[in-house]
C-alpha cells in the first residue's frame, strides 16, 4: 500500500489548532503556542492544567508531534474516557493509526467517529482518503458524493479533487477544485489559487468539448 505524504499527515494531526470555540482553562493559549510550533512551552503549561478531555487532546497532539505514538494514544484514550463524544479526539486518534500505516484500524476508528457525528465533513473527508489508500473504490465514490460543504480547508478540497480525478470523476473533481480555490483565497494562499485556477479552466474546457461531442 502507498504511503501518505508526510506533510499531509501533519496537516491532519494539527487539524484542530485553529478552532474558534472558547476553551475552559484558557486552551486558546495552548492552541496559539501549537500554531507557533512552541510545543514544549505548550506541554509545560498543559501539565499544570486540571484533567479534562481537552487537556488530553492537546497532550496527544504534543506526543504525536514528538512521534511518541504510545503516549499520544494513551492521552487520546484518557480524553475519550472523560468524554466519549469528543469528535476531535476521535479523529486525531484515527490519524495516529494512519501515521503508523495501520489503515484498516484507522478506518474502523473513523467509523466510530461517524457514530458520534454522521454528518461531520471532516470525518467524511478522512474516510474518503482512507478508502482511496486502501483501495475501496466503491466506498470512495460514495463518500465523495456526500461531501458538499464549505467547512474544509483548501488543501483538503484539493486532495478530494485529486482523488476524484483518479477515479475518473472529472466533474466532481472540478467542483472540489472550485471549493479549494475559494478556500485558498480566504487563506491567502494565492500560489495555490493560480495553480488550481489554470487546472480548473482546462478541465472545464475539456468537459465542454466532450459534451458537444455527445
Amino acid at each position: 500500500m502507498k504511503k501518505i505524504n508526510t506533510v499531509f499527515i501533519l496537516m491532519i494531526i494539527s487539524l484542530f489548532f485553529s478552532c474558534s470555540e472558547k476553551k475552559k482553562d484558557d486552551y486558546s493559549k495552548i492552541i496559539e503556542l501549537l500554531k507557533l510550533n512552541q510545543y514544549d512551552v505548550a506541554f509545560t503549561k498543559l501539565e499544570k492544567y486540571k484533567n479534562s478531555d481537552e487537556k488530553y487532546l492537546y497532550l496527544g497532539v504534543y506526543y504525536a508531534y514528538k512521534k511518541d505514538f504510545k503516549q499520544a494514544d494513551e492521552s487520546y484514550k484518557k480524553g475519550l474516557k472523560i468524554n466519549p463524544k469528543n469528535i476531535k479526539i476521535c479523529i486525531n486518534s484515527s490519524v495516529l493509526l494512519v501515521t503508523q500505516e495501520r489503515y484498516q484500524e484507522a478506518k474502523r476508528n473513523l467509523l466510530e467517529c461517524e457514530k458520534i457525528d454522521s454528518k461531520n465533513p471532516t470525518v467524511q473527508f478522512y474516510l474518503a482518503v482512507l478508502d482511496d489508500i486502501i483501495g475501496n473504490d466503491s466506498d470512495v465514490l460514495d463518500r465523495l458524493s456526500k461531501i458538499d460543504t464549505s467547512e474544509l480547508t483548501g488543501k483538503e478540497y484539493e486532495k478530494l479533487g485529486v482523488i476524484s480525478e483518479k477515479h475518473d470523476k472529472k466533474t466532481l473533481a472540478i467542483k472540489f477544485y472550485d471549493y479549494a480555490i475559494i478556500k485558498y483565497r480566504e487563506e491567502k494562499d494565492f500560489n495555490s489559487v493560480t495553480k488550481l485556477f489554470e487546472k480548473v479552466i482546462k478541465g472545464k474546457k475539456r468537459n465542454s468539448v466532450q459534451l458537444q461531442r455527445d
